[in-house]
């Protein structure tokens, strides 16, 4: 198991956006109820870290994990390469790695935004 007390944290404070779809509206009373449980991760055997025990990536870590569990519900895991997830979190959060005072996360809403 991985040591969770020296790891990075890197979400930024929320943002607001009037845009957001708010799951409230969507949960109605003619909706059915949910299934007992739901595992849509069976399956996976290597998570990865994408680079979040060593930076404040965990907004990217997170979209790319969302890859894993997605294309796994198809039929073929696809694991996004570290060097891509780098390349996102450099491009998405404004991380430089020859700065790193550059390393502050990122905004998830920004983040699924872009």
């Amino acid at each position: 198991m991985a040591d969770h007390s020296r790891m990075k944290l890197g979400k930024k404070t929320r943002r607001y956006d009037r845009r957001t779809l708010r799951l409230a509206r969507y949960l109605t009373p003619a909706l059915p109820p949910p299934p007992p449980s739901v595992a849509n991760s069976q399956g996976i055997t290597n998570w990865g870290m994408m680079l979040n025990d060593n930076l404040g990536d965990c907004t990217i870590a997170g979209v790319a994990h969302a890859v894993q569990v997605w294309t796994l519900s198809h039929g073929n895991e696809v694991t996004v390469p570290d060097p891509t997830v780098l390349q996102y979190y450099e491009q998405w959060d404004g991380y430089d790695p020859s700065n790193p005072a550059s390393d502050q996360g990122g905004v998830e809403l920004d983040v699924l935004n872009d």
